[in-house]
């Protein structure tokens, strides 16, 4: 079945509860069905129909004066939602629950506070909500349960917590949260059980990853430039793809890896200049198919989680850590019985802690 196809059919089944609701008999004769539509001016509002619609393929609203959206009371559903680039917006006010089910995007709104108004869309293929620095919240989404894609919620200045995402329980894509400068964990995310990838980047107010507890990472953990986040507890993972912790500068401990138990891909941990040993890992952590590496972190000293490897599968590097000494740097390598791939150990402490 095509893309086009499905978000069709999806479509047709809101519109024909639409005029359900409404008392209607036939859903084609109670509501129009517009290709697409884009509304960037006074002029174009005029283009929308009157009584119940949907947009079967990208309803865009771009760079317009209005402060709420309800001239569009009337939307029921569409396939692709664009908001962007409204400089007066400031709620979705008037769409009254309208149901997505294709891409979301909401980005470039500098006024917009509430996304209120989306709480009918429980399923779509992509989300981004970005640089919309008045978002105080996601209540919008309450009923949100998949993104089947990428989800991106980036530069939101004024996000304090992901409640609003509270059903949210699977995104195949990876997860992106970036930027946002007001949150300060994952709290909202605690039905959240899957995703491909998942990052947590330059969150400056991040001090904990605590709230996605249930989360499973298929293919890529990314937990880098947090410059508040204090520790990784919070994360559960029992098996990862890639695993990578980078310039968190202020986290002492890894911690929150206690359930990990694989690496299908490789794991980085580097430039945490506040990092004091690698802890934290599960007793049960034996194996890192890729790379292992360890490399520019200024106060490390020990890798005591390090400690139950049985086997690395693409190789060593241990480097530029001037507080680790370079027969603890060895001793990584010594306690592993299986290594392949190359070995770098170097430019690790000679005066610093001896073994």
């Amino acid at each position: 079945m095509t893309k086009l196809l499905a978000t069709t059919l999806i479509l047709g089944a809101a519109l024909a509860g639409c005029a359900s609701d409404l008392g209607g008999s036939d859903p084609a004769a109670s509501c129009a069905l517009l290709p697409n539509l884009t509304i960037r001016s006074d002029a174009d509002l005029a283009k929308i129909p009157t009584g119940c619609f949907g947009v079967q393929g990208t309803f865009e609203v771009s760079g317009t004066s209005m402060t709420d959206l309800t001239e569009l009371a009337d939307l029921v559903a569409v396939a692709h939602l664009r908001i962007e680039d409204n400089g007066a917006l400031t709620s979705f006010a008037g769409l009254d629950n309208v149901q997505v089910v294709g891409d979301l995007i909401i980005g470039g709104n500098p006024a917009l506070a509430s996304i209120d108004g989306l709480e009918g869309t429980q399923k779509l293929l992509s989300a981004e909500i970005t640089d919309n620095p008045a978002l105080r919240d996601l209540r919008g989404l309450a009923n949100l349960v998949e993104v089947v894609n990428d989800a991106i919620i980036e530069g939101n200045d004024g996000l304090r917590d992901l409640r609003g995402l509270s059903r949210l329980q699977a995104v195949g894509g990876t997860l992106s949260i970036r930027d946002d400068g007001a949150l300060t964990s994952l709290a909202g995310l605690d039905r959240l059980e899957a995703a491909r990838g998942f990052v947590v980047s330059a969150n400056p107010a991040m001090t904990a990853l605590t709230g996605a507890e249930r989360l499973q990472v298929a293919v890529d953990l990314q937990i880098t430039d947090n410059p508040r986040l204090a520790s990784a507890a919070g994360m559960k993972v029992v098996e990862v793809g890639n695993l990578t912790v980078i310039g968190n500068p202020v986290m002492s401990r890894l911690g929150g890896f206690d359930k990990l138990a694989r690496a299908r891909g490789s794991v980085t941990i580097e430039n945490n200049d506040g990092l004091i040993d690698i802890d934290g890992f599960s007793g049960a952590f034996l194996a890192v198919s890729g790379v292992l590496a360890v490399r520019g972190n200024a106060f490390l000293s020990q890798a005591t989680g390090l400690a139950n490897l049985k086997a690395v599968g693409a190789g060593i590097i241990v480097t530029d850590n001037p507080r680790l000494s370079q027969c603890r740097a060895a001793a990584i390598r010594s306690r592993i019985p299986s290594v392949s791939g190359g070995i770098e150990i170097r430019n690790n402490s000679v005066s610093y802690n001896p073994c």
